[in-house]
């Protein structure tokens, strides 16, 4: 008997260890994978209904409980501090699913799909959230990955893929989610947008784009305007466009930036190049200007030469523009 009482917990230990250890989950209730690419099925329904992704688990992976959604009143639920950049962005609806390896459940990943209801809400929100120390993604014009994640633009969508670590499991996971997407997805086909061709390109830095749709640089007249930044000689140098409806309408807007500027601690410096404004912002040089309807300009900058060079290339490029 005595040795009975002490096999019996031994051996429930010895179970509750192996179960412990084992990789199958569906002892968590998740589904198979699949093994086959998906087909274009309910990847999208109406706006009322939820996107169906658990049956896009790629190979080795499975869903890892039901996916989520999330609307303009609960979205803080989900990213509380960062909601407002969506919701004054034109956000829909972000839809949610997690995934587990089926052999080493500590290897999981999440797709956030957001509903952005245009093309260039979803790349203000995909360029304004631009992580730092990131490369960008081959044949997918608006895509980068960190060490463990996948950011989209993808038509109305911005889209975040994000790693529980840097396995290459979970990198060719996100990879065949976005082709996916890519490929599957209603409304996620190519993003264009249009003004991106009004920078110059002669010392452009690459993949630097910036859409604000409100309030850039803390002007609220400053919307949807667009930035990029610029190398020479080193400095870097942030240049913007914002397209107005007429000429008379920028030079409106140029005067009240001007005046922004002024009422907020900055410096007017002497110029004999009107109608470009120079101002003296904190140490930093601070050049708005008007081409017909466009207003543009140069932000922060620290070299005065090297921001009224990317300053001229821009002028002509617009005054191309315009004829």
């Amino acid at each position: 008997m005595a040795i009975v009482l002490i096999a019996v917990p031994l051996i429930v230990l010895i179970v509750i260890f192996n179960a412990q250890k084992s990789a199958d989950i569906s002892r968590f209730g998740i589904e198979t994978p699949i093994t086959e690419k998906p087909q274009s099925r309910g990847l999208l329904t109406d706006d009322e209904q939820p996107i169906d992704f658990a049956h896009l688990a790629p190979r080795g992976f499975a869903p890892f409980g039901p996916g989520e959604s999330y609307v303009e009143e609960t979205l803080y639920e989900k990213i509380n501090g960062k909601a407002p950049l969506y919701t004054e962005s034109g956000f829909v609806k972000l839809h949610t699913q997690r995934y587990v390896n089926v052999k080493d459940d500590e290897l999981t990943f999440e797709l956030c799909l957001y509903d952005m209801s245009s093309a260039a809400n979803a790349f203000s929100v995909y360029s304004i959230q631009r992580r730092a120390q990131s490369s960008p993604v081959d044949d997918m014009p608006f895509a980068y990955r960190t060490q463990n994640s996948l950011y989209l633009a993808l038509g109305r969508y911005y889209c975040e893929l994000i790693g529980s670590s840097d396995s290459p499991l979970i990198l060719d996971a996100l990879d065949f989610i976005a082709t996916t997407l890519v490929e599957n997805l209603k409304d996620a086909g190519p993003v264009e947008i249009p003004q991106l061709a009004l920078f110059p390109v002669e010392n452009l830095t690459p993949n630097t784009f910036i859409l604000y749709l409100n309030g850039a640089f803390g002007f609220d007249g400053l919307t949807n305007t667009f930035s990029a930044k610029y190398n020479l000689d080193g400095e870097t140098i942030t240049a913007f466009i914002s397209k107005q409806p007429d000429g008379a309408v920028a030079k409106k807007l140029l005067d009240r930036y001007h005046q922004f500027l002024l009422d907020n601690g900055g410096e007017e410096i002497a110029s004999s190049e009107p109608p470009a404004k120079y101002i003296d912002f904190y140490g930093g040089l601070e050049i708005v200007s008007v081409e017909n309807s466009f207003v543009f300009g140069i932000h922060q900058a620290e070299d005065r030469t090297a921001a009224r060079t990317i300053l001229t290339l821009i002028r002509d490029r617009l005054i191309k523009e315009n004829q």
